[in-house]
């Protein structure tokens, strides 16, 4: 697999693990069940 092909996919799930960490750290809506990373991260 070329070089380029890798860092791509690196940047792709780079991006996707950012933006789970970003979904997952929000204050969960009030009739959710509480959220770990929010908990662990609380801001």
């Amino acid at each position: 697999m070329k070089p380029s092909r890798i860092a791509l996919y690196t940047l792709i799930a780079l991006t996707a693990a950012v933006i789970a960490w970003y979904f997952l750290a929000k204050e969960p809506p009030p009739e959710w069940p509480i959220n770990l990373i929010h908990l662990l991260t609380r801001h």
